[in-house]
Parts: structure tokens; C-alpha cells; sequence
């Protein structure tokens, strides 16, 4: 089967996104708390609701460590350039959502973060 991925032009070249297990390395190196020096691996459960709530900022996170695997890489400046040119951002973030709830590393955490962001309403 075929890894689940999205794609968006930006600086003038096609980038895949993708959010496997390198994707949660990168944001778990970024955002998760550290005890000992090891990761906690919580950086998902920490930025998720960030996202949610429409952060483009955290969008901007999101998209590009998922483009960890890709090679060349855009630059972090040009991911978030991209966003702030994008004529339509919402398709961005519910292209980004829907991937991180169909995406074997994301989507268990996803569900749980969405059913407690629901109920906290």
C-alpha cells in the first residue's frame, strides 16, 4: 500500500507531505519535553490541539517536518511563505487534518486528541 502523502507547489517545486515516523522524530525533537536527555515522544499530543485550533503558525511546523524526507528540502522561510500567499488556507489545513487522520503514525493520536478537544466544548 502506498504512503498516504499531500502535495503543494512551493518556491516553484512540487513537495510532497508526508507524516510518518520521521515527521513525528522531527516534531518530538522540536516540541516534546525531555527527561534524562530522552525524548518523551509528546510532541505530537502537544502541537496537535495547537493546529486544530487554526494556529497557522503550528500549519506552517506541520508541513514542513513533513517534508522531512523530501530531497531538496524547502526551507522552513518558504513553507511559510507559501501559507501566507495561499489563496485558500483553510483547504490547507483541512488537506493537512484529513492526512494526519489517515496516516498509520498520526492517526491514533489524532482520534484521541480530536474526541478530547470535542468533549472539552
Amino acid at each position: 500500500m502506498a504512503k498516504k502523502r499531500i502535495n503543494f507547489e512551493i518556491d516553484g517545486k512540487n513537495v510532497d507531505v508526508y507524516f510518518g515516523l520521521d515527521f513525528l522524530d522531527e516534531i518530538d525533537k522540536k516540541f516534546s519535553p525531555k527527561e534524562g536527555g530522552q525524548s518523551l515522544g509528546l510532541g505530537l499530543q502537544i502541537t496537535l490541539p495547537t493546529l486544530l485550533s487554526g494556529n497557522v503558525k503550528m500549519l506552517a511546523e506541520y508541513i514542513y517536518n513533513g517534508t522531512v524526507t523530501e530531497s531538496p528540502r524547502p526551507s522552513f522561510d518558504a513553507v511559510k511563505n507559501y501559507l501566507e500567499e495561499v489563496d485558500d488556507i483553510e483547504k490547507v489545513f483541512d488537506e493537512v487534518i484529513s492526512l494526519l487522520g489517515e496516516s498509520n503514525a498520526t492517526v491514533i493520536s489524532y482520534r484521541d486528541i480530536e474526541k478530547k478537544m470535542k468533549k472539552a466544548k
